[in-house]
């Protein structure tokens, strides 16, 4: 297979090989195999995979800002809350973000008592997540915490 000439960025001549067996006068051999899988690469499915790595910490009913993780930081993931209600009555749930306002992600009325999943994927501003819940709740918060 014939070399193939082309020009650099400064417009000097250069050779690439298609076979990569060019001569020793080529200034620029270039070999490339795409049967090589790149990291994440199903070729099969014909996808890249993204593993996503958690932790989860449990909260216990009648908690006042737990801290998620061993201290928390600006920059953890809460990825999302696994919510299990006792009681339609007092359930609620809230997340903060530091020392940042309440944000109820659960009100104490909810339609029914299955046990939810609600997606996030949010990461802190200003501190370690932390979550408060109702007598007749427990969550499973899922993330990534410092």
């Amino acid at each position: 297979m014939a070399n193939l000439k082309a020009k650099d960025h400064d417009g000097n001549p250069v050779y690439l090989s298609a076979t990569g067996a060019g001569t020793d006068g080529d200034p620029l051999i270039t070999r490339t195999n795409l049967a090589t899988l790149i990291s994440g690469e199903d070729q099969t499915n014909d996808v890249l995979r993204i593993e996503q790595q958690y932790q989860y910490e449990t909260v216990d009913p009648s908690q006042t800002d737990q801290v998620l993780g061993a201290t928390g930081a600006a920059g953890d993931l809460l990825h999302a809350l696994h919510i299990v209600s006792t009681n339609n009555t007092t359930c609620i749930v809230k997340i903060k973000d530091g020392a940042g306002s309440d944000i109820t992600v659960q009100t104490n009325a909810p339609t029914d008592r299955n046990p939810r999943l609600v997606l996030l994927d949010i990461v802190s501003i200003s501190g370690a997540w932390k979550v408060s819940t109702g007598s007749g709740v427990s969550v499973i918060a899922i993330g990534r915490f410092t």
